[in-house]
């Protein structure tokens, strides 16, 4: 619930201290040249001036702060503030929302990507076993038929 004041304020103020700072140099310089009638006039001048500078940055900066205080204590600005932090709030929850569903929706399209993948990698290594037993199975087989004709021979023999 920052109010942004306009330039005018900030002026304001800036006119308020050049008017304090200019003011007391003036008052200083017409004690130190007391003697000096025309210089003691022209600092009397000056502080004059510094009072009507004072009033003026006063005028702007009091306007101002005054419309901000008018701002800050009217209901309605609440009401509109809080409008726009809900408003804000709902925004970001559906966004993150529908951010992370998509997020989802592509992990879901990956994983199942990725299981397929797993899945066909290992049928082929089932197949790829199964080959090569029923390769060792038969040479298995061939050694043992091998066995068997040559008993069979020197039993004949």
């Amino acid at each position: 619930m920052r109010y942004a004041f306009r330039t005018k304020f900030y002026m304001g103020i800036l006119v308020v201290i050049l008017s304090f700072l200019i003011g007391n140099y003036a008052k200083v310089l017409f004690i130190l040249h007391w003697n000096e009638p025309l210089f003691r006039n022209w600092m009397i001048v000056l502080y004059i001036i510094t009072w009507l500078m004072l009033a003026l940055g006063v005028w702007w900066v009091g306007k101002e702060y005054a419309d901000a205080v008018r701002r800050y204590t009217s209901y309605k600005f609440y009401h509109e503030h809080a409008k726009k932090g809900v408003k804000k709030a709902v925004d970001v929850g559906v966004t993150s929302t529908r951010k992370v569903v998509k997020v989802g929706k592509k992990t879901v399209a990956v994983g199942r990507a990725k299981s397929k993948e797993v899945v066909a990698k290992g049928k082929k290594q089932v197949s790829a076993a199964r080959r090569r037993g029923k390769e060792r199975a038969r040479k298995a087989i061939a050694k043992g038929r091998k066995k068997v004709n040559d008993v069979r021979t020197r039993v004949r023999k």
